[in-house]
């Protein structure tokens, strides 16, 4: 009598076990598909400003900051555009982006940087300098409309694909950090940007809405 149980219970376990490889499988191909087609994003020149710009968006709208994107600047014969300016109670956080899979190489003291990938190596231009520079030019454009005492920094966030991207900086200063992307919103949540600094808010969203234009 218990002989025909158990094999009536081992006809039913098929079913189950053709639907556990099935979703097996598809979870698999679903990986695959994700790892393709983040691959083919992270391609386009233009991934790591559209992934800091949603990190910075999403760190705004719970605080009711607001983020200016493509800000063009000029004054004089001077012109510069910033990728991202984060507007809030703490002042304005001026942000750029650099985009690759390896290992990044600076010193702030230092006007070339450089990023390796196996035999590759790709020379660049110091961010920290670069932002500083388009800082400096906004506290002309800032002047020229009457508006004074804007807490102004900066950060650069590295964007790589994979857990493989290292930072090898020297002489960092801390008030303007180089920080991969997965360390990102742990910086934008620190103390620092919840102090309330006294400027006209207003006048300086008013401006860069003009700017981005």
């Amino acid at each position: 009598m218990g002989f025909p149980l158990a094999v009536k219970g081992r006809g039913n376990s098929m079913p189950f076990l053709y639907i556990l490889i099935i979703v097996l499988l598809a979870t698999i191909a679903g990986l695959i598909l994700f790892y393709l087609w983040k691959s083919a994003q992270f391609c386009k020149p233009t991934y790591a400003k559209q992934a800091v710009g949603k990190m910075l968006r999403g760190f705004a709208r719970l605080r009711q900051y607001q983020v200016f994107s493509d800000v063009a600047l000029s004054c004089g014969e001077e012109s510069a555009t910033v990728e991202h300016i984060l507007v809030g109670d703490f002042g304005l956080l001026f942000v750029a982006s650099i985009q690759g899979d390896g290992s990044f190489y600076g010193d702030y003291k230092e006007a070339r940087w450089s990023f390796d990938k196996g035999k590759q190596k790709i020379y660049f231009k110091n961010p920290v300098e670069e932002l500083e520079r388009k800082i400096e030019l906004f506290r002309k454009v800032l002047a020229k409309n009457k508006i004074y005492n804007v807490p102004l920094e900066c950060a650069v966030v590295i964007v790589g694909f994979s857990k493989e991207t290292k930072l090898y900086i020297n002489n960092a200063n801390k008030e303007q950090p180089v920080l991969l992307a997965q360390t990102f919103p742990g910086y934008l949540r620190s103390p620092h940007f919840e102090v309330q600094r006294t400027m006209d808010q207003e006048a300086v969203k008013n401006l860069l809405v003009n700017l981005s234009k």
